[in-house]
């Protein structure tokens, strides 16, 4: 992007694919909005092109975090006048460098004003009011604050997690392994929940999650070699920091087994590789509708069972009667006898067939339930190219399917919202928008994605 009204653009698509948050700001969700704003602030390179140290990541980056990066502060451009000034002295090829400079810092300081602007209605766009109204200027309102201030505004307020939810951290890292799939995710979920447990002011060290997940590497009964040879090291060898590149690259070492023996394979055992399975086989559209017929006709199929059963019963019920009932004709005694034995067979046979008929029904039941929770889950045919059971509508505003709600109506973004009709911040500047609508009367509101979650909590649609 070359110029400030691109970058404005850019910095609005972002803030249009942020679902607004509905509560106090935690210090994840300041971070989850810093990701958001990132990626168009560092794409500019025209900005302050000469020096590769000044980014306009540094509008709303902190000061240390900028420093990390950079190893020296973010250099706001100055406020330039309406022409260089010259020195009367001065020949035509200085005239044209200072006159070129100036043009250069002039172009910096209105990309830097487009993007402190882009990124404070983003702010607003994603932050209850109520929470970063303390930064407004009575008069002036927020065209007198910058970005950079909210953010810190933000960051020193924001709301972490209790050190009574902190102190179960170690406890929630054990059972981490059961839900990822890979190594590197393992190791990115292990270190999220180390962070949280610093910014609770009771971290986990480094050390203990070594411990953590040697211990869930061995219960698991996977890399044991690498568990083996990782454990032979000395003691000061035995760190976080030399954790990650060995299982890491046996992890890699093992995608590159899986590829060549089993293009469809896992190399991971247990719920890893459950899970990837049931992620790679999302049931198709088509799939469904053929998975519903197979449950009405095994339900048919069980019906009829049970009416050949009861015929079975009554059946010999009047054979047993009539056998007690008989004082002569021994053959015919002996042809009852048979043909009740033979009904007893039939009987057990097919009860056996009920109920394998049922532990059917009941398996295909939980795989539907399974693909219509793949809808909450943010399933939808995207980046990854999966190919999944329902299409979702999503709609500038609303979010990524992953953080909807279950029950949720905004009269803009339809179903499935996590902000109601009342708090949504794009309709306060649409004349159209009627914050009463709710999901029970939507007062002709929009009707995405309506019915979305009726499989999952059999709500109305």
């Amino acid at each position: 992007m070359s110029t400030p009204e691109e970058l404005t653009l850019a910095v609005q698509a972002a803030m249009d694919k942020f679902s607004p948050l509905d509560h106090k700001p935690t210090g994840a969700d300041v971070r989850d909005m810093e990701e958001a704003m990132a990626p168009p602030l560092f794409s500019c390179e025209e900005f302050d092109a000469a020096n590769e140290n000044n980014n306009l990541y540094g509008v709303i980056a902190s000061d240390s975090g900028y420093f990390d990066l950079y190893t020296v502060a973010f250099a706001v451009p100055a406020v330039m006048g309406a022409k260089a000034i010259l020195p009367g002295d001065a020949k035509l090829g200085v005239i044209k460098d200072l006159e070129s400079e100036f043009r250069a810092k002039k172009a910096d300081r209105a990309l830097y004003k487009a993007a402190d602007r882009a990124c404070v209605e983003f702010i607003r766009h994603a932050v209850p009011e109520t929470w970063i109204k303390s930064m407004k200027h009575r008069v002036l309102g927020y065209t007198a604050v910058t970005a950079a201030a909210l953010m810190t505004h933000l960051r020193t307020t924001a709301g972490g997690m209790h050190e009574v939810d902190a102190i179960l951290i170690p406890s929630q890292m054990m059972s981490v392994w059961e839900a990822t799939e890979s190594i590197p995710e393992y190791i990115n979920e292990l270190e999220e929940l180390q962070q949280a447990s610093e910014q609770a002011n009771l971290p986990v060290t480094d050390a203990s999650l070594v411990a953590i997940a040697n211990k869930s590497m061995i219960a698991h009964g996977v890399f044991t070699t690498t568990t083996s040879d990782f454990n032979k090291l000395p003691d000061a060898g035995r760190t976080w920091a030399a954790w990650k590149p060995l299982y890491i690259a046996a992890h890699d070492e093992e995608e590159r087994a899986k590829r060549v023996t089993n293009p469809d394979g896992n190399p991971f055992g247990g719920a890893a590789a459950r899970k990837t399975t049931q992620q790679n086989n999302v049931p198709s559209d088509q799939m469904m509708d053929t998975l519903a017929g197979y449950l009405a006709n095994l339900t048919a199929s069980t019906n009829d069972g049970g009416d050949t059963m009861q015929q079975l019963v009554e059946t010999n019920a009047a054979l047993q009667a009539e056998a007690a009932a008989a004082t002569s004709g021994g053959s015919t005694i002996n042809q009852i006898v048979a043909n009740n034995t033979t009904l007893t067979a039939t009987n057990a046979i097919q009860a056996k067939e009920l109920v394998g008929a049922r532990l059917k029904i009941a398996a295909l039941e939980k795989k539907s339930r399974e693909a219509y929770a793949n809808r909450r889950n943010g399933g939808d045919n995207d980046d990854s190219g999966a190919t999944i059971a329902f299409r979702i509508t999503k709609r500038s505003g609303q979010g990524p399917p992953a953080s909807w709600k279950i029950g949720g109506y905004c009269h803009t973004h339809g179903f499935g919202c996590n902000h109601a009709s009342a708090n949504c911040r794009t309709g306060e500047n649409n004349n159209k928008h009627k914050k009463e609508a709710t999901r029970s009367n939507t007062l002709g509101g929009c009707q995405d994605n309506k019915g979305w979650d009726s499989h999952l909590v059999g709500m109305p649609s």
